[in-house]
């Protein structure tokens, strides 16, 4: 089964010369949020939020990292990168609970314009809370997200959501949603997913596949994948292989069963 990804109005372009400073900024700040909300969205939904703020030791502690960073789509920028601590957040999405850790990255087209420290973060975790269409992929989620934060803020050149998915009970893989999104409508997404204890001939094995999206593809569910690649490994031509060959052949397969889908893959067998 696929999912259509929705129609996505391009932003205004933003009109930075080339002679401009790109600031890359990447956060990664630790919320867990808990709040109830009810009757503010679906009457199906009752959201968990847990919310604790990560102590910081000052910013007189941080010590950026300075880098000559070539992004795709414009030209090399003189980096500068600022970490705080992760972010989390508990939603109800999928008929499921799901532990959501996010991460972000973000140019700005203009020194000039600054964001406070943690108001994208703040932004991400309420549009993940407030999420209308509960059984969107996750894919669709992150898309939707990114493509607000820019229409929000057009300060913004890009901006990089990365959403990780920890296991359920239902869904007990640990899968990782990444967008990139520039502000003049380019798109660049990717998904990882990580299977533990496969059952294979007389063994089990844990499997990593990453995968990049075609340009305006339809999103194939990661189930599917994941079940052909079972019944490929056990298929008795495989079961003398190592594993470095079976990672090229699945690869291989893969591929060529989702054209249409992706445009790469890797597979990790252990």
């Amino acid at each position: 089964m696929e999912q259509d990804r929705p129609t996505i109005l391009s932003c205004s372009m933003l009109s930075a010369g080339p002679q401009h400073l790109k600031t890359t900024i990447s956060i990664k700040f630790r919320v867990i949020l808990h709040i109830m909300v009810l009757g503010k969205l679906s009457r199906k939904r009752i959201f968990d939020i847990f919310l604790i703020f990560s102590t910081l030791s000052g910013l007189s502690s941080f010590i950026p990292s300075f880098a000559n960073t070539v992004y795709p789509h414009h030209l090399s920028a003189f980096a500068q990168d600022i970490e705080t601590s992760s972010s989390s957040v508990l939603i109800l999405h999928q008929g499921m609970r799901n532990r959501i850790d996010f991460s972000l990255q973000y140019g700005l087209n203009d020194d000039s314009f600054n964001l406070k420290d943690g108001t994208l973060i703040r932004d991400v975790a309420e549009l993940l809370i407030s999420y209308p269409e509960e059984y969107d992929y996750w894919e669709i989620v992150n898309l939707s997200i990114t493509q607000n934060l820019l229409e929000k803020y057009p300060q913004l050149d890009y901006i990089t959501l990365q959403l990780e998915i920890h296991p359920r009970i239902l869904v007990p893989y640990h899968c990782v949603s990444t967008v990139t999104h520039w502000a003049n409508g380019l798109i660049e997404e990717s998904w990882r997913f990580e299977a533990r204890d496969i059952p294979v001939h007389n063994q089990t094995l844990n499997v990593s596949v990453n995968y990049t999206y075609q340009e305006a593809a339809a999103y194939p569910d990661f189930l599917d994948i994941h079940t052909q690649l079972s019944n490929y490994l056990n298929e008795p031509l495989q079961a003398n292989l190592p594993l470095s060959q079976l990672e090229d052949r699945l690869e291989q397969d893969l591929l060529q069963s989702y054209l249409e889908n992706i445009s790469g893959i890797t597979v990790e067998l252990k």
